[in-house]
């Protein structure tokens, strides 16, 4: 059985995960899903190209508050065990999928299963799955090697492994960032360096390569957009407070000075706004794990 997604389902489970954003008071909750509600859109006409078959057994590491493995149990019979580091995402997909399964989205066949897990040292067996899938978790894991030989390791022979994950190289704006956004920005990207990596997205096919996968497909997934920003706009609110979300984690690993980062902040809420032009892209990578 071929994957062909029902509009109507896809206009419910949006729905559903927007009611439930409203709900959350955990602030890493409230960005992550709101991203992912936007990622997703981009996300659902690459789905049917993907090796993902009724009955097939899939592991979705990063799975967040459940989008994806929602969206494959409402359109195929499929059998998807979810893992996330964050407790709190593994509840409220656990919460969300349950709501989904009473209102009657799922098809017959289909299970789902959610749990606390780190990509680097997964609670399964060997050659549990025949589709291994791990978006927009590369950037943050300090041992990219490990992580992959652990995918190896729990896909089945045969079996087919898909990564994504941002490139911050690929990113483009018009106007050009501020010297405070890019002073933001080359902080963050200083404090992440620790323990992830911010232009992973180039070196993800190597990984897999070198971990044993056979590479069958890489493309980019592009995100262009033109909007007139407001002072009062949605987004920028969420950019300016996901900054300073951060601000305690940059102080602590002395990438900049408590000063100097609300001076850049209030620098950053002050520039004017209006048309603007973003492109961004990130890099889907499809492998398979060899027979023998």
């Amino acid at each position: 059985m071929a994957l062909t997604l029902d509009a109507a389902k896809s206009t419910v489970i949006d729905a559903v995960f927007k009611e439930y954003l409203q709900t959350i008071d955990y602030w890493p909750g409230q960005v992550m899903l709101d991203y992912s509600l936007m990622l997703h859109q981009a996300w659902r006409p690459l789905l049917p190209m993907l090796p993902i078959g009724a009955g097939i057994r899939m592991l979705d590491v990063g799975t967040g508050y459940g989008l994806l493995a929602a969206e494959l149990a409402a359109n195929i019979p499929i059998s998807i065990n979810g893992v996330d580091i964050d407790p709190h995402y593994v509840a409220g997909a656990r919460e969300i999928c349950a709501s989904l399964s009473h209102q009657g989205v799922f098809v017959p066949g289909s299970g789902l299963s959610f749990e606390v897990g780190d990509i680097s040292a997964l609670a399964f067996g060997d050659a549990e799955f025949e589709l291994t899938m791990v978006r927009e978790v590369y950037q943050f894991i300090a041992d990219p090697e490990q992580a992959t030989r652990e995918l190896l390791r729990v896909t089945k022979p045969t079996g087919f492994v898909c990564v994504s994950d941002n490139d911050d190289g690929f990113y483009l704006a018009y106007p050009e960032p501020s010297e405070a956004f890019r002073r933001l920005h080359r902080a963050v990207d200083a404090e992440q360096s620790a323990y992830g990596d911010r232009h992973v997205g180039r070196k993800l096919s190597t990984y897999l390569s070198q971990a044993g996968f056979d590479i069958l497909a890489v493309t980019v997934m592009p995100e262009a957009r033109h909007w007139t920003v407001t002072p009062d706009d949605p987004e920028r609110r969420f950019l300016i407070e996901q900054v300073r979300e951060a601000k305690d984690r940059l102080v602590k690993a002395g990438v900049i000075e408590a000063g100097e980062f609300d001076r850049l902040v209030a620098e950053l809420e002050s520039e004017p706004v209006g048309d603007q032009f973003r492109f961004n892209a990130r890099v889907v990578v499809v492998g398979r794990k060899p027979a023998g």
